[in-house]
């Protein structure tokens, strides 16, 4: 799926016969290539990657509506036993302010993320949730005394956990693409980020944006507000 000249040469010298797009000087290492749809041309990049995988099954069904993604027996069983270590109870809010890397060099945080947690967030009258990841730790706890945090919770238990939250509100990262993808109504605060072509995927995903500009604290307390009172929840 990457569109690197390295990914294609290691396929090559794995001796796998390769398909993909094309760019890059891929086209002489790959089994079979297309020509990679121009950026915003092609849609949202998992149309543009769910067209190669029907170039590979020669078929052209459309993609799903939602990516349902499936939760073990096993993680459901961590995530209740989450809920029972942290006096949990469903029906929280879930945040995620971090992310990583940027977006054509701008920063993808929420800058007012902090005082949307810590002043508004609380008259909403819901348990708030944080899920750090590696390194995350100490940040959830200064930046975000009010919320229970925790720590080392796996993608698969975190995927559950999600079962049991009313919203999750998010960065431009992956805990809020994985909300989507469970099914939990997501409120996704996006600056530069295009969300026709990165934004997560799904029925249960509401986008915040008015770029050049970043949502305001009250615009993002108004929509989280919307979405408890009317139950998005597929």
């Amino acid at each position: 799926f990457p569109y690197s000249f390295s990914s294609a040469l290691a396929m090559r010298w794995a001796g796998l016969k390769a398909i993909g797009y094309d760019g890059e000087g891929r086209r002489l290492l790959l089994h079979r290539a297309w020509p990679r749809p121009r950026f915003g041309q092609g849609g949202h990049e998992l149309e543009v990657y769910w067209r190669l995988g029907q170039h590979l099954l020669g078929a052209d069904d459309p993609p799903p509506a939602a990516l349902r993604w499936a939760v073990s027996a096993r993680h459901r069983q961590a995530a209740e036993a989450l809920m029972r270590d942290h006096a949990l109870r469903p029906g929280f809010i879930m945040i995620c302010p971090f992310a990583g890397g940027t977006f054509e060099g701008q920063d993808k945080r929420w800058p007012d993320f902090e005082r949307f947690a810590n002043d508004a967030l609380p008259t909403l009258g819901r348990t708030v949730v944080v899920c750090p990841g590696p390194g995350e730790e100490q940040i959830a706890r200064e930046g975000y005394p009010g919320a229970r945090v925790l720590p080392g919770v796996g993608l698969g238990a975190l995927a559950a956990l999600m079962g049991h939250g009313a919203l999750m509100i998010s960065n431009d990262t992956g805990p809020g693409h994985l909300a989507a993808a469970v099914g939990m109504p997501l409120l996704s605060v996006l600056g530069p980020t295009e969300p026709g072509h990165w934004g997560a995927w799904g029925p249960s995903v509401t986008v915040e944006r008015h770029w050049p500009r970043w949502p305001t604290v009250q615009e993002v307390l108004a929509r989280s507000r919307d979405l408890l009172d009317r139950g998005l929840r597929p």
